[in-house]
């Protein structure tokens, strides 16, 4: 399914405002470096295709601020960091969390599909804090966000 044009993607579990502030930052330097990078390359004449990595760096953190679950009127869409995947409400049969990890044992939430094999989210928890994640309190609430979402949508017909 493809998204609609002037849908309101929010995120599902949205990021702390400390850690919002610490990517976006992270991502502002990456970008001025590699501007910078490339405006001193270009003024020596010896600008290369080395000189666009940082660029390429950037981009790459730029992408990597959009990862999460999002949703909307339309449904579910998952941003991972190489592809992003929409699921209309009709699509969405129920929200699982599921065990993952043997070294570091938390969840993941899983969307099941009406007619498709359940679907990996980025949304997941861990025991151990290093790991970037959420609280499994986070990730239950969303599971619950989306079930309320999807009986909300059958009762109105909003398929």
């Amino acid at each position: 399914m493809r998204a609609h044009p002037r849908t309101d993607w929010r995120e599902l579990v949205p990021k702390s405002a400390v850690e919002t502030i610490g990517r976006n930052a992270v991502l502002v330097l990456f970008a001025a470096i590699a501007v910078l990078l490339l405006v001193f390359r270009l003024r020596s004449g010896a600008a290369g295709v080395e000189s666009l990595v940082p660029l390429l760096w950037a981009a790459v953190l730029f992408r990597a601020t959009r990862v999460g679950l999002y949703i909307s009127d339309h449904g579910l869409q998952s941003r991972f960091f190489w592809r992003t995947t929409t699921l209309g409400w009709h699509e969405i049969a129920g929200a699982e969390i599921h065990p993952e990890g043997l070294i570091n044992p938390g969840g993941a939430l899983w969307i099941t599909r009406h007619h498709d094999a359940p679907q990996k989210t980025p949304l997941f928890w861990a025991r151990f804090p290093p790991v970037h994640g959420r609280s499994e309190a986070q990730v239950v609430a969303a599971a619950h966000q989306i079930h309320s979402a999807l009986a909300w949508h059958r009762d109105r017909g909003r398929w």
